[in-house]
């Protein structure tokens, strides 16, 4: 099919290797499913929503998530509800959206993840009984990846952006405006874009793309994409190391 193999298409996909087998995980007063790399800083968990405020959800991370992307596989019409340590545990951003950071949302029902689980309230983009959800937590991972953000510059540029190892895969979001979340490889080559939250095909110009370097990565003074770079705009970033 079209999204996947058509004839004579071109395609792209990001792998991340988790645990080995699935195991059961009762840190949380919700039972879930993980998968789980620690020393990778990544891990999938599923789980049934039991629809009670103050929920806990083991993660089977050693450390808490910095970033952790949920969706309800049942019920149409909800988001793909994003937590981010930079925004905090009072706000939302939403994978599928382009949107700013939605503040004043309950569904971490206010509280930050711990090295052992994330909470819900009973939200049922997170939590709503009988409900099946998926998740995906990622920890920064010295010299291998980084949650992390910065303030662009946008043409008063130059800007650096450091974390200390050399990025294959970088996704960015502004958080203070709307914005898509650009997502940035080696492979396809980091003069062109594909956006999380789009069905666009894959964007190129002189003001949409991103220099890779040993340490991090870098906006030259061209580079004031409001995506990626706007004067005084906020950002948050997940960049990946391969292997």
């Amino acid at each position: 099919g079209g999204w996947t193999n058509a004839n004579g298409n071109s395609y792209v996909s990001w792998n991340w290797k988790a645990g080995d087998t699935p195991s059961i995980n009762t840190d949380g007063t919700i039972t879930s499913v993980v998968s789980a790399n620690q020393a990778a800083g990544f891990s999938v968990i599923s789980w049934t929503g039991n629809s009670t405020t103050g929920a806990t959800l083991g993660h089977g991370l050693n450390s808490a998530p910095e970033l952790f992307i949920t969706k309800n596989l049942g019920t149409t019409n909800l988001q793909w509800a994003t937590y981010n340590v930079t925004t905090g545990n009072g706000a939302r951003l939403t994978l599928n959206e382009n949107a700013a950071v939605n503040n004043g949302r309950v569904e971490w029902n206010n509280t930050t993840p711990t090295a052992s689980v994330v909470t819900f309230s009973d939200h049922p983009c997170v939590n709503s009984s009988s409900n099946n959800y998926i998740g995906y937590a990622f920890t920064s991972i010295s010299g291998y990846s980084k949650v992390g953000t910065y303030t662009g510059l946008g043409s008063g540029g130059p800007l650096t952006v450091n974390m200390g190892f050399a990025p294959t895969l970088a996704i960015i979001k502004r958080t203070d405006s709307t914005g898509g979340w650009r997502m940035f490889d080696t492979v396809r080559g980091t003069d062109k874009s594909l956006r999380a939250n789009s069905a666009d095909a894959e964007y190129d110009d002189t003001s949409n793309y991103v220099d890779f370097t040993s340490t991090g990565f870098y906006f030259s003074t061209s580079q004031a994409n409001a995506d990626i770079n706007a004067a005084g705009g906020t950002y948050i970033y997940l960049a990946i190391k391969e292997n």
